[in-house]
């Protein structure tokens, strides 16, 4: 468990929007050749990674909408342990690698809106009482969803300004 201080979920919200507001601003600077090379991110392309962010913006929604409806949502996903996280990952890459990117791009935009408004419907307490839900096992929200949204997006936010700017090392004449 975590020694940080509890995010407020106003917090929450500002962190998750600074976050996606540094990615899109960061991609919309590429094109298309750019956002589909490969070895941005342990092989991923940028477009693999906005693949992977929806589906984990997906997970997301599922969690808080069903702990919301009063449900204990099985993490990471429906029958799937966090041990099984390199497969599901794998499986994600496997299933998006041939999609088109403007495609890829709608997805993981509206997968980042439903995830931001999974976060806004949840009560305020919901994200830092560690007894707001039972199931949670005595542990609050906030650093699961803090993981799954804005510390993801930072993670490729610069796992992509270390690739451009060994790219770049890479073209500049010596």
């Amino acid at each position: 468990m975590s020694n940080e201080p509890p995010l407020e979920r106003a917090t929450m919200l500002e962190k998750i929007s600074l976050e996606h507001a540094a990615l899109e601003l960061l991609i919309s600077g590429l094109d298309e050749e750019q956002l589909s090379a490969s070895g941005v991110y342990s092989g991923w392309s940028v477009k693999d990674c906005l693949a992977h962010l929806a589906e984990w913006h997906r997970l997301q929604v599922y969690w808080l909408t069903s702990a919301l409806n009063g449900e204990q949502p099985e993490l990471p996903a429906p029958g799937r342990t966090w041990a099984e996280m390199d497969a599901m990952n794998a499986e994600w890459y496997a299933l998006h690698q041939s999609r088109p990117l403007p495609e890829v791009l709608a997805d993981y935009r509206a997968a980042y809106l439903a995830a931001l408004a999974a976060v806004r419907a949840l009560p305020a307490a919901a994200l830092t009482d560690p007894a707001y839900f039972a199931w949670a096992g005595g542990r609050p929200l906030w650093p699961l969803v803090a993981a799954n949204s804005f510390e993801h997006e930072a993670e490729f936010v610069a796992a992509i300004q270390h690739w451009l700017a060994k790219e770049h090392d890479e073209h500049s004449p010596s």
